[in-house]
């Protein structure tokens, strides 16, 4: 009997991602694939996302350059598109701008004016 098939990685629609050896579907588990139901071997990328924790927060910023803040359940709390790949510490300058922001007493104004426009 053949053993498994190996995941493929590849850049496809901007990011580095793994798709299934046997239906070419995206890859969302680590052991088989949610589409087919068949098991393949797990290879780890040869890119991987930076990331950072802060606190209770983790920032990642992915193949693609988005980034990305995670609070401690794994919610994502905020997704930003970026063109520049950052360091370890101007991502952890991105909590601190994240709280910052949801910090600020006139979120709620900001965002209503912007609805009435």
């Amino acid at each position: 009997m053949p053993g498994k098939k190996k995941i493929v990685w590849r850049w496809d629609w901007g990011l580095y991602m793994c798709f299934c050896p046997y239906c070419d579907q995206p890859a969302y588990e680590k052991e088989h694939c949610q589409f087919c139901g068949k098991d393949f071997e797990w290879v780890e990328p040869k890119y991987k996302p930076t990331e950072v924790k802060v606190g209770d927060y983790t920032v990642v910023q992915s193949t693609n350059k988005h980034i990305m803040i995670f609070d401690k359940d794994g919610e994502m709390v905020l997704h930003a598109s970026c063109t520049k790949k950052k360091t370890p510490e101007e991502l952890r300058k991105m909590v601190d701008g994240y709280l910052a922001l949801i910090k600020n007493p006139r979120i709620d104004e900001l965002f209503e004016e912007e609805e009435a426009e």
